[in-house]
């Protein structure tokens, strides 16, 4: 079996025998957070851990290529092509990443449009020059 197919399992038993069972009153109080649930939070916050790492990453190529280059990265690709990084990474959520450069690279940004692919939405995940 597996390593992933006792998980897979587990979580399946845990669904179908939630889903047999009868429906909380109104009086029995707050409802439980099904484990899928949990899950897919989880999956979601380990997504947007990685574009956080990714994109510190990418911010530290990028002002390097700004250092050598005197000028701004116009994309990930434009570092990859440099030898900045040893690839172009892709958000978790499969969509580029955006370089944003203001006053010759003083500010400097690193953006995943996060799971809606919007650009200017709340679940952006956005890297600037102070970490966050």
């Amino acid at each position: 079996m597996s390593r992933l197919a006792l998980p897979v399992a587990l979580l399946c038993l845990a669904c179908n025998q939630r889903a047999t069972e009868p429906a909380p009153s109104a009086t029995a109080g707050p409802a439980t957070p099904s484990i899928a649930g949990a899950v897919v939070d989880e999956l979601q916050s380990a997504k947007r851990d990685t574009a956080t790492t990714e994109g510190k990453m990418l911010h530290g190529a990028a002002q390097m290529y700004i250092a050598t280059q005197a000028a701004c990265p116009t994309s990930v690709e434009a570092l990859a092509e440099a030898k900045m990084i040893p690839k172009m990474p892709v958000d978790p959520w499969g969509a580029g990443y955006v370089i944003a450069c203001k006053d010759q690279g003083a500010t400097l940004t690193i953006t995943s449009h996060g799971p809606d692919g919007e650009p200017a939405t709340p679940d952006d995940v956005v890297v600037t020059g102070d970490g966050s």
